[in-house]
């Protein structure tokens, strides 16, 4: 039996911000020693993508300004404060270490396939983006899906196990069990902590991109980068289902089906270099 709207409405404003021990341990020591650099902090907190929320949630609250850069979220804030919010982070729980470390990887992929596609797509772009900006949008696009697991799991659980079953669309399903979907979740979740219009929009309408009025490109490339990392195989337990290329964001950016095999290799190219960058930090 789904919960009524209100009270959906109601937990979401209890939601709060986990983060895995392991980062949220490493950016607590590098805050202390006060050795690490503005940008080794943000490449950190911008891998997490309910930290990186909270970070540009709480700078756009106290301002007029409009931030989708972390850079600008975390000077505006001020090390102090952002140090308050990670360690305000509470640990995942050990039986979601899994799911959400697939939640994690998929966003992740999603940043960086955004980063590459743009990039490709630079000379037909009406608007451009900077990468910071375009990674965030990658990178919190499904925090719906993180809001699902996290508060309600026995939903979401029930869900899953009708997906195996009805071979069907998992948003569809979560909607049914629990009375909305995650895209109405992440919504909620990015009213409640201030996110900033573009990433809002890239969060109501990755599915359906034709839809964001005034941010139709960023959002296009959210969509085409989510179908694809999922497609490489970033998916979410056991949610498999891939989801179809929409057509219209496909011709708002100028993309044929040809576009994507190189499209693919750029996007395996940045993963190795990520990779090498990860190790340089895990050994700061």
């Amino acid at each position: 039996m789904s919960l009524p709207l209100p009270t959906i409405a109601a937990r979401m404003m209890t939601v709060s911000c986990m983060s895995f021990a392991s980062s949220r341990d490493k950016i607590d020591r590098l805050i202390s020693e006060g050795s690490a650099p503005l940008s080794v902090l943000v490449a950190l907190i911008s891998a997490d993508p309910l930290l990186s929320a909270q970070v540009l949630g709480q700078a756009n609250s106290s301002s007029t300004a409009e931030f989708t850069k972390l850079t600008d979220a975390m000077s505006h804030l001020g090390l102090g404060s952002v140090h308050g919010l990670v360690k305000a982070s509470l640990p995942i729980p050990e039986g979601l270490r899994r799911d959400l470390a697939g939640c994690w990887s998929l966003a992740n992929a999603c940043a960086n396939m955004t980063r590459v596609l743009a990039d490709y797509c630079t000379p037909t772009l009406a608007a451009k983006s900077d990468e910071e900006t375009l990674h965030v949008a990658g990178l919190l696009h499904d925090l719906g899906t993180i809001v699902a697991m996290t508060h309600f799991g026995e939903e979401y659980t029930r869900a899953l196990n009708r997906l195996g079953e009805n071979r069907s669309n998992i948003n569809r399903l979560v909607r049914e069990e629990l009375g909305a979907d995650q895209v109405a979740l992440g919504t909620l979740l990015a009213s409640y902590w201030r996110l900033p219009p573009l990433i809002t929009a890239c969060i109501r309408y990755h599915q359906q991109p034709l839809r964001a009025d005034g941010f139709q490109e960023t959002v296009a490339l959210v969509h085409v980068s989510r179908c694809l990392v999922r497609a490489c195989g970033f998916v979410t337990g056991a949610d498999r289902f891939l989801e179809p290329l929409d057509e219209e964001a496909m011709a708002l950016l100028k993309l044929r089906l040809s576009d994507l095999e190189r499209i693919l290799d750029r996007f395996y190219d940045q993963m190795e270099e990520l990779e090498l960058y990860e190790g340089v930090l895990a050994r700061s």
